[in-house]
């Protein structure tokens, strides 16, 4: 797991930088450890594209794989 960086303001919501079309429900936020938030929103994406994993770690893939099969 990596964790990211996200910046949310009045107007827009930023992921590692890039800037997210998302939906007017404000994102809901869950302290999980001192540097640790579990964020949740709705993103809008025009295209998804669903990669295989690049880091060749042994760690599960659980929600990958449920998605790849809904693919």
């Amino acid at each position: 797991m990596r964790p990211h960086k996200i910046n949310i303001s009045p107007r827009s919501i930023t992921l590692d930088g890039i800037p997210l079309l998302h939906s007017d429900e404000a994102p809901t936020v869950e302290t999980l450890a001192p540097d640790l938030h579990l964020v949740h929103l709705t993103v809008y994406a025009s295209h998804i594209q669903l990669d295989g994993d690049t880091h060749h770690t042994p760690e599960a893939t659980p929600i990958y794989n449920q998605l790849k099969e809904q693919a």
